[in-house]
């Protein structure tokens, strides 16, 4: 088993504005990661149901305001949080904030897991797509 102190501190992201499965996922993995794992934030869009409902259930969380898929805004909120929180592990689940996701990575973040609920429709080996998943070290999906 895996000390709590051997992972570093996690971040779950879902940036959803809806409260449906993946949104329920997220502050589930959250919950459980500071249980039996180590120190976990939930990031959240700010104004969301998951915003609401992490407060309402005691889940460790930070909202941010940004606004479309890729954001400066977001980018720079998320890297001073990375350094702020000595993040170490990140998790996202979803996939349209990715790009903002990417860019906002430091150093010090070893391990980006992307975690989306579909199978994509068409291959993503362009360039812009190689660039922007080279970061990710595990992608589970789940579809149903």
């Amino acid at each position: 088993m895996i000390g709590r102190s051997k992972i570093g501190k996690t971040a779950v992201l879902c940036f959803s504005p809806s409260g449906g499965g993946m949104e329920h996922d997220a502050a589930f993995m959250a919950e459980k990661i500071n249980q039996y794992l180590g120190e976990c934030l939930l990031i959240v869009r700010r104004g969301t149901w998951l915003e609401n409902f992490a407060k309402d259930n005691e889940v460790p969380s930070v909202s941010i305001s940004f606004s479309g898929n890729f954001s400066f805004q977001a980018i720079r909120q998320l890297r001073r949080l990375w350094h702020r929180e000595e993040i170490r592990n990140v998790i996202f689940l979803g996939s349209s904030e990715i790009r903002s996701i990417h860019f906002s990575l430091s150093p010090s973040v070893e391990r980006f897991i992307v975690r989306h609920g579909t199978t994509k429709s068409s291959s993503k080996k362009d360039i812009v797509h190689r660039l922007i998943w080279s970061r990710v070290t595990a992608h589970p999906c789940v579809s149903t």
